[in-house]
């Protein structure tokens, strides 16, 4: 604790229309698909049935808080949870660095792209697809001023782009009963069914929504963001095409004062907006209907797959219903 001086204290900036909340929401929304919600949700809903949707409400309700509560921290501050940890135990900055490297990175949602992108294109082995996912991850990154802005801006153009296709495929695979069977689900508080792994419903249940450290890298975007008082604190810049802007080593404290209290509550009902709206609303929807499509193709004709198999035999089967156009479509989803 002793290697981190002590916080200056300064005001608070203004608080932006909570209408411009849109933001770290639909970023940690973005990190989330890939993992729960394209497969291990669909699959155990796939094996044990809609009633279980209980369980991805709570693990999602239970972020939504854990988020809120990451960026109140980095909105009063201006620094990151894992600054944070560190001023309790310095060794704890190294060791978030390399669990988020081995939980996330590899073999996370660069393998789920390069088995994707193998299907899609019907040559090479996951793998090759998986390192040129890395590979394009870098160009995009390192295309913009600021890596938060960049981040930012391509999710709020894939994730719209996702719902829009994830609708309309549930158009096609679903009907009335499959939805009210899902809203009975979600309030089926309670019931576990015979047979499951309660680790794995464990595990399913934390990576409903962000899960793990997704969670506490909220505390980074939003600081890039320059929400609350990270607006004193440098951001992370693109070391070829972006100005470098002085990071500083240290947050900042609030100035307490009537109109800084005032202030503070228009920031945290910005973040409430951005991980209500969002991050759970969002999060939510699109974890229930990839579930429901799964149950409603795989279901009936008894298959249950694994991992990422899950949405390749979906894409199969929806390419024998619709051709080669929906298995393209499926696949893109």
């Amino acid at each position: 604790m002793d290697d981190y001086p002590e916080l200056k204290i300064k005001d608070l900036p203004k608080a932006p229309h909570w209408k411009k909340a849109l933001g770290v929401g639909i970023v940690v929304m973005g990190m989330a698909i890939g993992t729960g919600e394209l497969i291990m949700w669909p699959h155990i809903i796939t094996k044990f049935g809609l009633g279980l949707l209980w369980a991805a409400l709570i693990g999602i309700g239970m972020q939504y808080f854990i988020n809120q509560e990451v960026a109140r921290y980095s909105l009063a501050t201006g620094e990151s949870f894992f600054t944070a940890s560190a001023r309790v135990f310095k060794w704890f900055a190294p060791f978030w660095l390399v669990s988020a490297v081995l939980l996330y990175i590899w073999p996370g949602w660069a393998s789920a792209m390069g088995t994707t992108l193998t299907e899609l294109f019907g040559f090479g082995n996951h793998m090759i697809w998986a390192w040129v996912a890395l590979l394009l991850v870098l160009i995009l990154t390192f295309s913009g001023k600021i890596a938060y802005v960049m981040l930012e801006r391509s999710l709020k153009i894939i994730i719209p782009l996702f719902i829009v296709l994830l609708v309309a495929v549930s158009f096609l695979n679903l009907e009335l009963h499959h939805l009210r069977e899902a809203l009975q689900g979600l309030v089926n508080f309670g019931w576990v069914p015979e047979g499951i792994d309660i680790r794995v419903l464990m595990g399913a249940i934390v990576f409903a929504g962000a899960g793990g450290m997704l969670n506490l890298c909220v505390s980074l975007w939003y600081r890039d963001k320059q929400a609350g008082m990270g607006e004193y604190v440098g951001r992370i810049t693109n070391p070829i095409t972006g100005k470098k802007e002085a990071v500083a080593a240290t947050g900042y404290k609030i100035n307490i004062n009537k109109h800084n209290l005032a202030n503070w509550k228009e920031w945290m009902r910005f973040v409430r907006v951005d991980q209500g709206v969002i991050f759970f609303g969002l999060g939510l929807f699109t974890l229930v209907l990839l579930s429901l499509n799964a149950f409603a193709v795989l279901g009936p004709r008894g298959i249950v797959p694994e991992g990422l198999d899950v949405a390749v035999v979906q894409a199969h089967i929806f390419g024998e219903k619709f051709g080669a156009i929906g298995y393209d479509v499926f696949l893109v989803m």
